[in-house]
């Protein structure tokens, strides 16, 4: 049992490293997006008077980047949050069971959710990832469905949630570094602070499609 559990201190260590890497490459992105974005709406301007260009984009998680400020230090942006709709509500979970129990009760549901989408079967691997970093076990299962439509638009290698730059060999080791990330840089669950630190172009739809799956799970 000791080794077991040094073992999982030393993953949950390098589960965090690694989240603080790919911390920092969303936020080199999101300053050279955000200073090409000024120079394009500085150059329409100048051109023909037009507004600035939209700086919000359909897609897939490509788009998703971090700013620079971290997501509970300074709370939303000046943007007003009036196109947002309500959170997803609480996620019911009973944090006093063990974790037996608490995978039996979440790996069905998320496995519901992911029916039919190449993260099929995943759900055992998302509650077990839930439980062991604390995490709403809706998150990263309803981000993936926004990023990617549950694995079906991978930017990179097993990479369902517009993670930064990396790329995994399953989903099993992917699905366990994304739920660390969430639970080392976004808390226990969707906040509008925290998807204008995932998504900042377009963070309110991004919100609401996040916040509404987490609904259905």
């Amino acid at each position: 049992q000791e080794a077991q559990r040094r073992a999982q201190e030393e993953a949950e260590r390098q589960a965090a490293a690694e989240a603080a890497r790919l911390e920092a490459e969303r936020r080199a992105a999101a300053e050279a997006e955000r200073a090409a974005q000024e120079e394009a709406d500085r150059k329409a301007q100048e051109e023909g008077g037009n507004e600035p260009a939209d700086e919000t984009e359909e897609g897939n998680g490509s788009d998703a980047e971090i700013p620079d400020a971290p997501v509970d230090s300074t709370g939303p942006s000046e943007e007003t949050p009036d196109d947002t709709v309500g959170g997803p509500g609480s996620d019911g979970a009973d944090w006093s069971t063990d974790k037996e129990a608490f995978v039996s009760t979440w790996a069905p549901r998320i496995d519901a959710f992911m029916a039919g989408s190449p993260m099929a079967g995943t759900g055992t691997i998302f509650a077990e990832a839930a439980w062991d970093y604390g995490v709403d076990p809706r998150f990263s299962p309803a981000i993936a469905n926004t990023e990617s439509s549950r694995g079906a638009a991978c930017f990179l290698p097993y990479n369902a949630w517009g993670w930064g730059s990396a790329s995994w060999g399953s989903w099993d080791e992917a699905i366990r570094a994304h739920v660390a990330g969430l639970a080392a840089g976004y808390g226990y669950t969707i906040t509008e602070a925290g998807a204008q630190k995932y998504c900042p172009p377009n963070w309110q739809e991004w919100y609401n499609r996040t916040s509404a799956a987490m609904a259905l799970i």
